[in-house]
């Protein structure tokens, strides 16, 4: 697919309406500003190199991720219509300050740019690009310093439902819904052994193309079964390297248990 229509995937699917205000948790106050850039400018000015961005330059989104089932560790996506990006926050319970479909802006001046398993990062810079390429901000005073949370309330998220063939790097750290896969059970597990959603895990669409989830060990879901039978997975898209597979692969990582739905009588 090209970029082009997965950009119009993105702008698809915005949230839109009316907003009420609302007091922000924890004593965050609610601040109104305007993005001069969007990610895929952005991302466009990354080229696939660790960089420090230079300009003053202002992104906004709404937040597509939590935190709250463990899945995704002191980070948040957000997206705009033009591309998805995860901002390395660095604090945990994230959830609480800005919740999934709450309109932040971060001024990313100063900050590094980084990809990692094909999604656009913005966080601390580091000493060494060796291992990777952004940090974590960690300081609550550098996230107030950066990210301006709105007073608008939340709203729900409109996640598209793609077939494979929709895939696109371009979509990564967006989230997106893959209908009618079909779990393959690890060949390693022996007969009477659960499969897990710990790690990666194989699913097939009707062609037999391969789509892999990926859960941390720390999630709450970690070990929960994964359903025999058809399913529908909601999730964060990447692209990256996985175990036993010799080109890189299309990764949904899910913000929950609820991201997986069951067709039919699988449950």
């Amino acid at each position: 697919m090209r970029v082009g229509a997965a950009v119009a995937i993105c702008a698809a699917v915005l949230c839109c309406g009316c907003y009420d205000t609302f007091d922000t948790p924890n004593g965050v106050a609610a601040r109104e500003v305007a993005p001069n850039a969007s990610v895929r400018e952005l991302r466009d000015m990354y080229y696939g190199k660790p960089m420090v961005v230079s300009e003053k330059i202002i992104i906004g989104g709404y937040v597509t991720s939590s935190d709250k089932a463990g899945n995704f560790y002191r980070t948040f996506t957000i997206r705009d219509a033009s591309g998805g990006v995860e901002i390395m926050a660095g604090t945990r319970d994230l959830h609480n300050v800005y919740p999934e479909g709450c309109y932040v802006c971060v001024d990313v001046g100063g900050c590094a740019a980084g990809e990692s398993r094909g999604v656009l990062q913005i966080g601390a810079e580091v000493e060494s690009y060796d291992n990777f390429d952004v940090d974590y901000f960690y300081s609550k005073v550098e996230l107030d310093r950066r990210i301006f949370r709105s007073g608008r309330n939340p709203v729900p998220i409109d996640i598209p439902v793609v077939a494979y063939s929709d895939l696109d790097r371009a979509l990564c750290g967006c989230p997106v819904t893959l209908a009618g896969l079909k779990s393959v059970r690890p060949s390693e597990l022996a007969e009477n052994e659960r499969c897990t959603w710990s790690g990666y895990r194989m699913f097939e669409d009707d062609e037999g193309r391969r789509i892999y989830t990926y859960t941390n060990a720390y999630a709450d879901f970690a070990d929960d079964t994964v359903p025999d039978g058809t399913v529908d997975i909601t999730g964060i898209l990447q692209y990256g390297a996985v175990a036993g597979e010799s080109d890189d692969c299309f990764i949904l990582k899910m913000r929950s248990r609820e991201d997986c739905k069951c067709i039919g009588d699988n449950m």
